[in-house]
């Protein structure tokens, strides 16, 4: 078995006896929720990295056998005391992650249904005050959300005043826009037109795709309200000169290269290889951001067997 082969079955190893968000990294647009919240979700990464390492040095004394059997690929006789062992690994390590609850898990990447999904949310024509509220928080808009983010004193949600807080304080910023003209407990629904220009306006720091999604929708709509039809915007200058076919070419062969060489699952929400490969660009001297690289990623990914476009 060759390193590199061992080291990726470590890392399953790690995720598939302590947590499957053990090499997640943090995105810092992921959730808006202040700093006490991103000092929160930091103590939970630190501890979990800390976590993780015991994990990878108890895996990495492994042959390829007992590996296999720590996968649920193999039967090795007497693994059964390894397994106590993980056992006992695992009860240590998430005794030492606790006390963590859903928002942190969700800005971890081990709550996807809970992240917004703003590919969707961008076909929308309209927004309401609560919808504005949670997507540019971060959070997908929900009933059980919204009937639960008022309480205070919640046990089960030790979080939860944070979440209070924000909403209020993105409410009232909503509610007195003159331009989205959503007034108090308003079934009103803003256009995305006045949503984008209404987020251009102002200063609030929200997740990065919050701002994109209102920038797809309010230049649709838009566009339909001036001429009562849709077209694809022209490109810009600098890439007119590109060839789309070169660009599908390369992507698909990025998108192959990560999912073969590295293990990518194209559908997860969140991956460490974009940024494996980001500092592996920069060892190379050959520098590129970890966002080009995702975005080729995805791109190239449209292209797999099944996929659409």
């Amino acid at each position: 078995m060759s390193y590199n082969e061992k080291e990726k079955m470590v890392r399953r190893a790690v995720k598939q006896h302590f947590v499957e968000w053990a090499y997640v990294e943090v995105d810092e647009w992921q959730l808006v929720l202040g700093d006490k919240f991103s000092a929160e979700v930091e103590r939970v990464v630190h501890a979990r990295d800390a976590q993780v390492k015991v994990f990878e040095g108890y895996f990495g004394s492994f042959d390829a056998a007992n590996l296999r059997a720590a996968l649920g690929e193999q039967e090795v006789e007497g693994f059964g005391l390894r397994e106590t062992e993980i056992e006992d690994l695992r009860k240590k390590a998430r005794n030492a992650l606790a006390p963590y609850n859903r928002f942190t898990l969700t800005a971890l990447g081990a709550r996807p249904d809970d992240v917004a999904d703003y590919k969707t949310w961008s076909l929308r024509d309209s927004y309401n005050a609560p919808e504005l509220t949670w997507l540019s928080i971060g959070l997908e808009p929900s009933d059980d959300l919204e009937g639960g983010s008022g309480r205070l004193g919640s046990k089960s949600n030790r979080i939860d005043p944070f979440v209070a807080k924000e909403r209020q304080k993105r409410l009232e910023i909503i509610y007195c826009s003159k331009k989205l003209g959503i007034h108090y407990n308003s079934s009103r629904r803003a256009s995305a037109q006045d949503a984008w220009e209404w987020i251009k306006s102002i200063d609030l720091r929200t997740p990065s795709g919050f701002r994109t999604m209102l920038e797809t929708s309010g230049r649709r709509v838009a566009e339909f309200n001036s001429n009562g039809s849709l077209s694809t915007p022209p490109l810009k200058k600098e890439d007119a000169k590109i060839d789309p076919r070169a660009v599908r070419s390369i992507s698909k062969l990025i998108a192959a290269m990560a999912k073969d060489g590295y293990g990518w699952n194209h559908k997860d929400l969140r991956s460490p290889i974009p940024g494996e490969l980001e500092s592996l660009c920069d060892q190379l001297g050959v520098p590129v951001s970890r966002e080009t690289i995702l975005k080729y990623m995805r791109m190239g990914a449209t292209f797999f067997p099944g996929e659409t476009d």
